[in-house]
């Protein structure tokens, strides 16, 4: 089995050995985390179910890279965990778009932001400390990684991963863990009230949005 062969049940999503065992493990995490929030999941998970997985050591949540393997000695083996941090992060919130301030994983959300820096610079002909060659963004294409994403969608996402965390919308004007989204919820409300009273706005502020 998986755990007398590895010592562990972080089945990792793109284990290739056994694709379903993997797409088992993160639907099943994916139904524990729906019926945590009072959603009713497709997966039939009984408690029973989920008393027996915990006994075998199953973990509801993958919070990263696996410990015990060693560190990130060069840039393939940090490439490869920062790969599997994402795939980690859309398992849990459904997309790739990790905010550059992510609290959970700050330097996850470093480097995806550098990546996008340094596509940008590949796509114009610069040169760039990432080698971010065909593959690597092959690699990255297939989680679903996007290389643009527009401010009002990284904010967007900043404000849900903030939700995730406080449980709560109200972003402070002066938040110190992200000034920027403070202010831009700050725009937004200061926006919605002028639209409220009939008066124009500078902020693209859409029933849409």
């Amino acid at each position: 089995t998986f755990k007398e062969e590895f010592g562990h049940v972080r089945v990792p999503k793109r284990f290739a050995n056994n694709i379903s065992l993997a797409r088992w493990c993160s639907d099943t995490r994916a139904a524990y985390r729906k019926i945590q929030k009072g959603v009713k999941p497709n997966t039939n998970l009984s408690q029973d179910r989920i008393a027996r997985l915990e006994a075998i050591g199953f973990q509801w949540q993958i919070t990263g890279y696996d410990k015990r393997i060693a560190k990130p000695r060069n840039y393939s083996q940090l490439f490869d965990k920062r790969c599997f941090e994402l795939e980690t992060f859309k398992e849990e919130f459904g997309h790739c778009n990790v905010p550059q301030a992510y609290a959970a994983n700050k330097s996850l959300g470093h480097w995806c932001h550098s990546i996008r820096v340094a596509y940008k610079h590949v796509q114009q002909g610069m040169s760039t400390s990432y080698n971010l060659s065909k593959d690597r963004m092959e690699r990255l294409e297939e989680i679903g990684f996007q290389w643009q994403i527009t401010d009002f969608n990284t904010r967007c996402i900043e404000l849900m991963a903030f939700k995730e965390e406080f449980g709560h919308c109200n972003v402070t004007t002066r938040f110190p863990a992200n000034p920027s989204l403070g202010r831009w919820c700050s725009t937004l409300r200061g926006a919605y009230r002028k639209i409220q009273k009939g008066m124009e706005t500078k902020t693209n502020l859409s029933q849409d949005r």
